[in-house]
C-alpha cells in the first residue's frame, strides 16, 4: 500500500512539475518581447521610414490596394480587423522610424496577406479567439466549483472546456507564426535591405509571435496540473 500511495505522489509531482516548467517558459516567453520591442524600439530603420508607410509600401508590393491602414489608440494592441480588412496601428508604430515599428506594422501586412490568399485558420482564429477569454474563465470557475463541492462531473466539465481553450491558443499561436513568415518574406522582396537588418527586423516579427506564446504555455500546464489532480483522486480511489 505504501508503494500504491508512492505512485499517486509521483503522478501529481509530475505534473506540478509540468506547470511550474510552464510557468518558467511563459515568463521568458513575455519578458522576451519585451526585452526585444525595447531594445529595437530605440533603434532607427536604415530606410528611416515610419509604420504606416512600411505598411502602405508592403501592401503595395502585395497588390493589396483595398486595405486601409489607420491609427488606433492603446498601447501594443495593434492588429489585422478581418472583418473590415483594416490595418490598425497604435500611435507609436504608426508614426514611429524605429525597428520595432516595422516589425509590428510588417506582422500586421502578414495577417492582410492571410486573408488575401484565403487562410483558412485566420477566420476560424477570429471566429473563436474573442470568447476564449470567456470560455477561460468559466472553464476555471467550473473547476474551483468542483474542488469546492468535491464534483467530479464538474470537474471533468471544467478540464474539457479548457481543453478547448489551449486548443484556441494552440492555433492563435499557429496563425501568429504563419503572418510573421508571410511578412518576412513580404520584406525581403519589397526592400533591398542588408544581412544584419533583415536579422533584427526577424527578432521583431517573431517576437510578434512570440507575444500569444506566454499565455498558451501557461495555460498549457494549468491543463496538465488540473489533469493530475484529476488522475490523483482517481488512483486514491482506486487504492480505497
Amino acid at each position: 500500500m505504501k508503494n500504491c500511495f508512492k505512485v499517486v505522489h509521483n503522478i501529481f509531482s509530475k505534473y506540478t512539475f509540468i506547470f511550474i516548467i510552464a510557468l518558467s517558459l511563459s515568463i521568458y516567453a513575455y519578458f522576451k518581447v519585451k526585452i526585444v520591442y525595447a531594445k529595437y524600439d530605440k533603434m532607427q530603420n536604415l530606410k528611416k521610414i515610419n509604420g504606416i508607410n512600411v505598411a502602405k509600401m508592403l501592401l503595395n508590393n502585395c497588390g493589396l490596394f483595398n486595405v486601409p491602414v489607420e491609427i488606433a489608440g492603446g498601447n501594443l494592441t495593434d492588429k489585422y480587423d478581418l472583418k473590415n480588412n483594416t490595418i490598425k496601428l497604435t500611435n507609436s508604430v504608426y508614426n514611429s522610424d524605429s525597428v520595432t515599428a516595422m516589425g509590428i506594422a510588417a506582422h500586421q501586412v502578414g495577417h492582410a496577406i492571410q486573408h488575401s490568399k484565403g487562410y483558412s485558420y485566420l477566420k476560424i482564429r477570429d471566429i473563436i479567439a474573442y470568447s476564449s477569454s470567456i470560455i477561460s474563465n468559466i472553464s476555471l470557475f467550473i473547476i474551483i466549483l468542483s474542488w469546492i463541492f468535491n464534483l467530479t462531473i464538474l470537474n471533468n466539465i471544467g478540464i474539457i472546456i479548457f481543453g478547448v481553450v489551449v486548443f484556441i491558443q494552440l492555433l492563435t499561436i499557429h496563425v501568429e507564426f504563419d503572418a510573421s513568415k508571410r511578412a518576412l518574406g513580404a520584406y525581403i522582396d519589397t526592400f533591398s535591405l542588408e544581412e544584419s537588418e533583415i536579422s533584427k527586423i526577424k527578432d521583431v516579427l517573431y517576437a510578434s509571435a512570440l507575444n500569444y506564446a506566454s499565455t498558451m504555455v501557461i495555460s498549457i500546464g494549468m491543463l496538465m496540473y488540473v489533469i493530475g489532480g484529476r488522475l490523483t483522486k482517481i488512483m486514491m480511489r482506486v487504492l480505497r
